[in-house]
């Protein structure tokens, strides 16, 4: 099976920005700081966040950072998997 740098790249960018679609949507309706309160005791840290307020351009850039980023992983990925695993 050959890996598409395109394909993955796609995948993974698009898992990122769904991600961070969801976390976004959580800082909109406002349950962003208890999601942090069971995450933190679910992996029994303790520390202070603070939540920021809402802004669209923030949440916008934002997604578009994690799909880009999420496609440049796998991208990299797919080209390191063909140079090693023939």
């Amino acid at each position: 099976m050959k890996l598409k740098a395109n394909q993955s790249g796609l995948a993974l960018g698009s898992l990122f920005g769904v991600m961070h679609l969801l976390w976004v949507l959580a800082v909109a309706i406002g349950i962003a700081d208890e999601l942090m309160a069971v995450c933190q005791k679910a992996h029994f840290v303790s520390t202070s966040v603070t939540i920021g307020e809402f802004s669209y351009l923030t949440a916008f850039w934002g997604l578009i950072g994690a799909f880009v980023v999420g496609y440049i992983i796998a991208l990299v990925f797919t080209l390191f998997y063909r140079k090693c695993c023939k």
